[in-house]
């Protein structure tokens, strides 16, 4: 985007003094703070991409690329935005979005992943009511859960970020990108995850089992099963990460999955805790009424291989205004830039401030922020107790079988569940 585009762009968001006065002096502020980022730092962007083995030599020599995008000349958010592609994508479909957060000051990594099969396929009609739990996981951690793929550790998300970053971190030093990883995890207090469709979902499941930033969720999540006519009930469970944090990005007239089973997933998630939170964006401004659930119904760039369901974020689809900028620009800024202080409730209380570091975990766990917190029970996945205990900052689970567990944590307010990963 040159000056002259630069200046045209936002005309045409703010195209009068009379639109200027209805607009929220937050939301002037938003837009004008993020573009004047944008424009005066072009030059400056960096977006690479480093294929898989260079992290790492077990890693095949052929194979997609990671996406890497940083602008070292604004001020940095010290946030980590980890991007996840959907089904048989490739990171560099997706790079409009990623350069838009890289120049607002986020470090960006879109990690490439074996991606070819598609969970609404694997279980949309499965009678297995762990299916889609099963799915996420393997594709996450790389636990050995699911029948329907087959993902090791080395080839997980989670690793393969891993890798990506230490590599950053040692090739450019100065870039600060090992402040994202602490011992063999992410630092997950400094991480948004996002992603498109499938990868909405994997997003998604990072939050449920991880306090996150925030999770940002393009054309998803759309877990929802066929063959119970419901949301499988990972949805339903509680987050490590509080709801308040979750944002989804959906078209009315997707056409990879229903628009009205994506909104039984968002139920399900809890995003309509004060009524129905879905906002359509179309001739809306910034703050889009503080939605956690915003939605468009404009027409894709591209009308190849289910436009809708791409058009939300991935760069060939994607609608585009006169200056071939992107229409959701602004839609993107809110997702990423937003104050949590929103639509939905924000009284989450002492008992979903915990944090778990690491999880997945090998032997040790610490437990952090527990102010409040009483008691501590540790069941296994046919709920079985395993351990409890009262006023805990460690615990070795060192001779626990790998597999998933529910740890329950107890205040005077309620229970929360969080889910443990053994590796």
């Amino acid at each position: 985007m040159n000056r002259l585009n630069l200046l045209k762009f936002l005309k045409s968001k703010v195209k009068s003094y009379s639109q200027l006065k209805n607009m929220k002096t937050k939301s002037i502020a938003i837009l004008l703070v993020a573009i004047f980022k944008i424009s005066s730092s072009i030059g400056q962007l960096s977006t690479f991409y480093v294929q898989p083995w260079q992290t790492d030599n077990a890693y095949p020599a052929s194979g997609d690329s990671n996406y890497v995008a940083i602008n070292t000349s604004v001020t940095s958010f010290n946030k980590l935005l980890f991007y996840i592609g959907g089904t048989n994508s490739s990171p560099k479909r997706t790079t409009l979005f990623l350069k838009l957060a890289a120049n607002l000051g986020y470090h960006v990594i879109s990690v490439a992943y074996p991606n070819t099969i598609s969970i609404q396929t694997a279980c949309g009609s499965s009678s297995d009511i762990n299916c889609y739990t099963n799915f996420r996981q393997e594709a996450c951690y790389g636990t050995p859960v699911s029948s329907a793929i087959s993902i090791d550790t080395l080839n997980s998300l989670h690793i393969r970020a891993i890798k990506l970053l230490q590599y950053l971190n040692t090739t450019y030093p100065t870039q600060n990108w090992g402040q994202f990883i602490v011992g063999n995890s992410l630092d997950w207090s400094k991480v948004v995850t996002s992603g498109h469709s499938q990868g909405a979902g994997h997003a998604l499941y990072f939050a449920s089992i991880n306090n996150i930033d925030r999770c940002v969720m393009f054309s998803g999540a759309n877990d929802f099963s066929n063959f119970y006519n419901a949301p499988p009930s990972w949805i339903y469970g509680s987050f490590s990460t509080a709801k308040n944090r979750i944002f989804s990005f959906l078209h009315l007239q997707d056409d990879g999955v229903p628009y009205s089973s994506q909104i039984q997933v968002t139920q399900a998630l809890g995003l309509w805790t004060g009524g129905d939170d879905s906002t359509l964006v179309d001739n809306l401004n910034i703050p889009y009424n503080n939605s956690h659930l915003l939605y468009t119904n404009a027409t894709p760039q591209s009308m190849l291989i289910t436009p809708y369901h791409n058009s939300t974020v991935i760069d060939m689809w994607t609608p585009l205004d006169n200056l071939n900028n992107p229409n959701f620009i602004d839609v993107w800024m809110y997702l990423l830039t937003t104050n949590i202080a929103t639509s939905i409730s924000e009284s989450i209380g002492n008992i979903n401030k915990i944090s778990i570091f690491p999880n997945p975990f090998t032997s040790k766990i610490q437990l952090k922020n527990k102010a409040g917190i009483e008691d501590f029970v540790l069941t296994n996945s046919s709920g079985q107790v395993i351990w409890t205990g009262k006023n805990v900052d460690q615990q070795d689970f060192s001779d626990l079988e790998s597999g998933i567990y529910f740890l329950r944590v107890f205040n005077q307010d309620g229970q929360q569940t969080i889910e443990l990963i053994k590796q």
